[in-house]
């Protein structure tokens, strides 16, 4: 079997030393110039011939034990410089793999698009597919540094492989956390009259759901909860009011994610729209995420106004709020939406939360629901649209295809505002719906 001269070379990595002295003394004309630093031990043999030119620096530090045997002949000329640093064990010639898939917090739904990487091999990155699973084979028995990374979410975790052994990983081991000491980013979650965003989150794990299917109990919640109503529904437990986190670059500069539930008020906001909107916008661009929903829309078009298209009046100057005439849509008690994003789809798919015609079932909405008209901004894209009632002011019932979900990027943030809404109800068990909402923060 014949070997090109770079597979002996990186076969022969651990056992440098003696590889050039064969070269030399016995290849009949190599020769071999450069620096060579190698720690460690090798066992093995190494029969053949070498013909050709080895020219460069390598310059590092190998650690570890290689074992095997290499038989072959190599000619040829191999110039180049390597730099760097190896440690750990490889033992033998022969390959395994190591593979997973990733899931959601909620344990349940594949994380699609994920990116999976081993820090130690720089060109071991891949990305899940659309059943959240990964794979990285060819890979020499040892010891490996497995990273996980989706929106603001990460996961480590370090596995063995065994000569030959194709490990896969437990799920317990590749699921999104949702502790901040565990890789989930520190999220806010602001209250509001017709939205329970934090009620989703304790479904899928971020904290403990009580009888009646509430969140929040005695703060034990893994996010931090601001007051954003006129009436205590959250138990008591906040970090503080919705004035005190977006109106300040501070506090809002501890937070990765920051989640407004429709219903919500904010006396900043109604005094100096234009301030609160500048400090949202600069905490978005600098990195945050921002996921609004329902009513709470007037902080993305303060801050955003070129993004999405809500409906209203157009004459109106783009800082201006809509004063409540995007609120035109009309109840339903039931809807079927497209998820337009291909990902989303999948992972929804995988999870069991479509329909037989893959589309997504909602529940109820409340009456003067927000509209958007289109996501016509930049880099804005839809992940959820459907046919749905609206009455325009001084207009009649009107029935048309219109966005549910956007997503836009804005400098080093992102936002996504969803029109639909998750309300209070008496179940712990996650509805499609909610299954989707809790899936979006995996984007962000």
């Amino acid at each position: 079997m014949k070997l090109n001269s770079m597979t002996l070379q990186l076969a022969a990595f651990g056992v440098a030393a003696s590889l050039f002295f064969f070269a030399g003394c016995g290849g009949g004309g190599a020769s071999t110039t450069g620096t060579t630093g190698t720690t460690g031990t090798s066992t093995g043999l190494t029969t053949g011939t070498t013909t050709g030119t080895t020219t460069g620096t390598t310059t590092g530090t190998t650690t570890g034990t290689t074992t095997g045997t290499t038989t072959g002949t190599t000619t040829g000329t191999t110039t180049g410089t390597t730099t760097g640093t190896t440690t750990g064990t490889t033992t033998g010639g022969t390959s395994g793999s190591i593979e997973g898939t990733v899931r959601s917090f909620d344990g349940v739904t594949p994380v699609v698009g994920a990116e999976v990487s081993i820090p130690d091999r720089s060109r071991e990155k891949v990305n899940t597919d659309s059943d959240g699973k990964f794979k990285f084979s060819n890979l020499p028995a040892g010891s490996y540094p497995v990273s996980i990374k989706s929106g603001k979410f990460t996961r480590s975790v370090n596995v063995s492989i065994t000569s030959e052994q194709n490990l896969t990983i437990p799920g317990a081991q590749t699921q999104l956390p949702t502790d901040p000491a565990a890789g989930a980013p520190k999220i806010a979650v602001v209250t509001g009259d017709y939205d329970r965003m934090e009620d989703v989150l304790a479904k899928v794990g971020f904290g403990p759901v009580s009888d009646i299917g509430r969140a929040i109990a005695d703060g034990t919640q893994k996010y931090d909860v601001y007051r954003g109503t006129a009436l205590n529904i959250s138990g008591g437990v906040y970090a503080g009011l919705v004035d005190d986190l977006i109106n300040n670059t501070i506090t809002l500069s501890n937070y990765n994610i920051i989640i407004l539930n429709s219903g919500m008020t904010s006396t900043a906001f109604g005094t100096t729209p234009s301030t609160v909107a500048a400090k949202l916008k600069a905490w978005v661009e600098a990195g945050g995420a921002l996921f609004a929903t329902g009513e709470a829309y007037r902080f993305v078009e303060q801050a955003f106004p070129d993004r999405i298209d809500f409906f209203g009046d157009d004459a109106k100057a783009a800082s201006e709020v809509e004063n409540r005439d995007s609120e035109v849509g009309e109840p339903y008690s039931s809807l079927a939406a497209d998820v337009d994003d291909v990902n989303t789809r999948a992972a929804l798919k995988g999870a069991g939360a479509l329909n037989s015609s893959d589309m997504l079932d909602l529940s109820a909405s409340f009456p003067a629901w927000v509209v958007v008209n289109s996501a016509s901004g930049t880099g804005a894209a839809t992940i959820l649209s459907a046919n749905v009632p609206f009455t325009p002011l001084g207009g009649s019932l009107t029935n048309a295809t219109k966005p549910l979900t956007v997503i836009f990027s804005a400098g080093s943030g992102k936002v996504l505002y969803s029109s639909f809404i998750s309300p209070t109800v008496t179940s712990p068990s996650i509805r499609p719906q909610e299954r989707l909402l809790s899936y979006f923060l995996t984007g962000l």
